[in-house]
């Protein structure tokens, strides 16, 4: 199964190295264009969650270009951030709080994009480690492998998922995540 973007074709692309000593991550660049994207090795990703992620463009989320799946993985491939993860960034120290609103502003806005598609997709892992600064100053939200699309009337979640600390108590078994979920997520966040 392969699902694409209408104007990307991995073929155009070559494999340079895997990316950060990570196996499952290569860097891959447009043979004509030197365009870098990464291609990610996943398995056991709700892969129509990722058909409809190919089709959601925002210019603070990661853009999802294309899935393609055989009987033994799965790739998706995403647009290169040129920058640092925020758990980077808060390695180095403290920041001033007026970024962190700014920051915090554009992943509100990313995240209220994802619960307004017409299926609410719930991100299910926001910590500072899957949110990135670009170098050109613009917060990307990125690693959907833990997220869902809502489920209305849903008693539980039927996967325990969530990093500890910043998932929401519904995410180990009391409930069913929902948009709160990422709202408590981003809280936290910005709490720290």
């Amino acid at each position: 199964m392969q699902y694409f973007a209408e104007d990307f074709d991995p073929q155009e692309y070559e494999s340079l190295t895997d990316f950060s000593g990570n196996e499952n991550v290569t860097l891959m660049c447009h043979n004509e264009t030197k365009k870098l994207i990464i291609r990610k090795t996943i398995n056991g990703i709700n892969m129509e969650l990722y058909k409809q992620l190919v089709n959601v463009r925002h210019r603070n989320l990661v853009q999802i270009m294309g899935l393609k799946g055989t009987e033994l993985n799965c790739y998706t491939y995403e647009e290169y951030i040129n920058g640092e993860t925020l758990a980077e960034i808060l390695g180095n120290g403290p920041i001033s709080e007026e970024k962190a609103v700014h920051w915090i502003r554009q992943l509100c806005e990313a995240v209220r994009f994802l619960h307004e598609q017409s299926s609410i997709i719930i991100h299910r892992d926001i910590k500072p480690s899957n949110i990135m600064l670009s170098f050109d100053g613009i917060i990307k939200l990125i690693d959907f492998d833990a997220s869902k699309e809502f489920t209305p009337n849903q008693q539980r979640d039927t996967e325990l998922i969530g990093t500890p600390y910043y998932a929401a108590p519904e995410q180990y078994g009391f409930a069913s995540s929902d948009p709160r979920t990422d709202v408590y997520a981003i809280g936290i966040l910005f709490h720290e």
